[in-house]
């Protein structure tokens, strides 16, 4: 942990002023290539149906907006190794054989 301290105070007092500069040549995957052009899911998928002499390759930055609670976790098996959905019904808890 000194070494988090030491990282973390060399960053207060110079490293969040300093100027940078990319090491990149593009936005494409990695930095690899591609046309740095921005483009819509809908766009891209129409653009890759044409082309199939090579593939393309695109990075993406995501944010979850929303989860459904209802659906997101679900009551599992508790026997080792089976991980099969366990269903209400009724008052009791249904489930298929592992």
């Amino acid at each position: 942990m000194p070494e988090a301290h030491k990282l973390r105070g060399w960053y207060d007092n110079y490293g969040s002023s300093a100027q940078t500069s990319s090491i990149s040549s593009g936005r494409g995957a990695g930095g690899s290539g591609g046309s740095g052009a921005y483009k819509t899911f809908a766009e891209a998928k129409e653009q890759t149906q044409h082309a199939v002499e090579k593939p393309e390759y695109y990075s993406v930055k995501a944010m979850v907006s929303m989860i459904n609670k209802e659906k997101a976790l679900y009551m599992a098996c508790a026997s080792d190794d089976c991980n099969k959905k366990v269903s209400t019904f009724k008052l009791f808890f249904k489930r298929q054989f592992c």
